[in-house]
């Protein structure tokens, strides 16, 4: 996915126990791909 590329994660639903492990986990593999980089979430509520 483009925005993972680009380190830009977007929240736009409720946040449920799969929701909340789908982001974790993006951001986990994000972060052990370069740790120095900034990620960026974007909540909409």
């Amino acid at each position: 996915n483009r925005l993972y590329r680009e380190r830009l994660l977007f929240l736009g639903q409720h946040v449920d126990d799969e929701i909340a492990n789908q982001l974790i986990g993006i951001m986990m593999y994000l972060n052990g791909e370069d740790e120095g980089k900034d990620m960026y979430l974007y909540i909409n509520s």
